[in-house]
């Protein structure tokens, strides 16, 4: 049945793909239309190029019409000035106060034409190469309607963006408060960090960003970073996803964290911006590409075909189809809205996500039953103490570092006569009256444990800091205030201790035999002291 479910699931995922991708082809005349619900603006085409060294100068006359006055143009590490009539009268940035690179960052250009005729000269530079190649698109007229149109353009690929990113946060604290419960894999959290570092990337490739972000620098270096910051959360994901622990993903962590923190120097140092090292991010993400599909292949060669496998194979394919479809509208109507990558992207962090989130539900579902069976194991049903299972296992760890450890033996005295006498019933309750005063006193700073019908251990871990004789009073005190508050049975618990020293021990085992010897001989005592008190 859920394997039908899956099936179903992923016809109908396919075909609201397929849907909205018709919608999108054959209603893009339509859309186009829609951009341009008004004459409120038109973009500006009739210039001329002039083309310098790194600098490019469009030049034409605009008349101010009833449209409106503004100038609206997007710039990405460009530097621009604009001119009317000779008169500088836009220039951006002002000045550089970036201090670690000459890049102005992006901006989004908004120029009021102060005349009717206007003379325009635009002046675009930029300190790298190929962004000052293709014109800007230049809008003219209502500047309100420009940013309509810009935030029109770009709001479905923002919401994607903001979804990835907010499903991101919602994993990332999921695997906090799993991690607080139990013991759970990192390839949740790792899975939320990549979707929050992808989202602030693509968030920044956004015209829209420039309207949000008012530090242009700090968005256009944002991105720079985001991105690089990538293939190293992904690749953990992956690896931790599909239990793949092949030492190739050690090897391009390491290689990518270098990667990223020599780029970072180079930057800081003014030896090399971030933009003309980004070409050892898109090899960190070729090579990361490759070595996820390369060991997938391997896996899926050697019969290793798990669950996990299978659907990140799924929404490979998912990812794969969507960049094709936004390469296709490019290449067939020079389409650069980049939605289906975004959308790709999103369904790949979502169905991971939940698997993932499901995967670690149940991973902490077996830890609490786990936990459960390890507390009947290690617990004693009667007196809810540690039993002997768990008093040999604590003993053999403590017998690798015994300094400063001290052992108190207990044993009950006069229960056979109890059980003899008055029954088990009453039998039962004189070993959980014991317990509860030898727990009472000892829990807070030692672990106690019962060992025997009768018998009681307790270990001190860090004897030197604690005061023995102080405790040891108190548990008489308790044993005589019990005592005189019921008239059932007279409880009296033998006890001897023994502190390990290495000049008389030379294991934990002899420490314990002498507090062994000690409580029998206190035993003896007692009883005798029984009969002298009933002659």
């Amino acid at each position: 049945m859920k394997k039908v479910y899956l099936s179903l699931y992923s016809f109908i995922l396919i075909f609201v793909f397929i849907l909205l991708t018709g919608i999108f082809v054959f209603d893009i005349k339509n859309s186009q239309k829609h951009y341009f619900p008004t004459t409120r603006f038109t973009e500006w085409t009739d210039y001329t190029i002039e083309t310098q060294e790194k600098k490019v100068t469009y030049k034409g006359t605009i008349q101010v019409s009833d449209t409106g006055n503004s100038l609206v143009f997007f710039t990405s590490h460009i530097a621009a000035k604009v001119y009317s009539n000779g008169k500088l009268i836009y220039q951006y940035p002002v000045v550089n106060t970036n201090p670690f690179s000459v890049s102005p960052g992006y901006s989004l250009n908004s120029i009021s034409l102060p005349y009717e005729n206007n003379e325009i000269e635009i002046v675009l530079s930029s300190p790298y190469d190929g962004y000052i190649e293709n014109a800007p698109s230049f809008l003219l007229g209502d500047s309100i309607s420009v940013f309509g149109y810009i935030i029109h353009k770009d709001f479905f690929s923002f919401i994607i963006c903001i979804l990835i990113f907010v499903f991101g946060a919602c994993m990332v604290l999921c695997w906090i408060y799993l991690r607080i419960k139990t013991s759970v894999k990192p390839n949740l959290l790792f899975l939320g960090i990549f979707a929050i570092l992808l989202s602030i990337w693509s968030i920044n490739e956004l015209t829209l960003s420039v309207l949000i972000m008012k530090n242009n620098i700090v968005s256009s270096y944002l991105s720079f970073i985001t991105l690089a910051l990538c293939p190293l959360a992904y690749a953990q994901f992956v690896r931790s996803y599909s239990q793949d622990e092949h030492k190739i993903w050690d090897i391009f962590c390491i290689m990518n964290i270098f990667q990223i923190i020599t780029c970072i120097l180079l930057q800081v140092f003014k030896i090399c911006d971030l933009k003309h090292t980004l070409w050892t991010t898109h090899i960190a993400m070729a090579s990361l590409i490759f070595i996820v599909l390369a060991r997938t292949m391997i896996s899926l060669k050697k019969g290793n075909i798990s669950a996990n496998i299978k659907i990140h194979l799924f929404c490979i394919i998912i990812c794969t189809i969507c960049i094709t479809v936004d390469f296709i509208l490019f290449c067939s109507y020079s389409i650069k809205h980049n939605i289906y990558y975004r959308f790709g992207f999103a369904l790949y962090i979502i169905i991971l996500g939940f698997s993932t989130i499901k995967e670690s539900i149940n991973l902490m579902q077996l830890g609490k039953k786990a936990e459960v069976y390890r507390n009947l194991a290690f617990t004693d049903q009667t007196t809810k103490l540690n039993n002997r299972t768990a008093f040999n296992t604590d003993f053999e760890q403590l017998s690798l570092t015994p300094e400063d450890v001290c052992i108190i033996n207990f044993d009950l005295n006069n229960l056979k006569k109890i059980n003899d006498t008055k029954g088990h019933a009453f039998g039962d309750l004189y070993i959980t009256s014991a317990a509860n005063i030898i727990s009472d006193t000892f829990s807070k700073y030692a672990k106690c444990y019962r060992v025997g019908g009768d018998e009681f251990i307790v270990i001190i871990t860090q004897y030197s800091k604690f005061n023995l004789l102080h405790y040891l009073n108190i548990l008489n005190t308790k044993i005589q205030d019990f005592n005189s508050s019921q008239d059932d049975f007279n409880l009296q618990i033998a006890y001897g201790y023994a502190c390990y020293n290495p000049e008389l021990d030379s294991s934990l085992n002899n420490t314990n035999s002498r507090a062994d010897k000690y409580m029998y001989e206190d035993k003896i005592r007692k009883k005798q002291g029984n009969q002298d008190s009933q002659r």
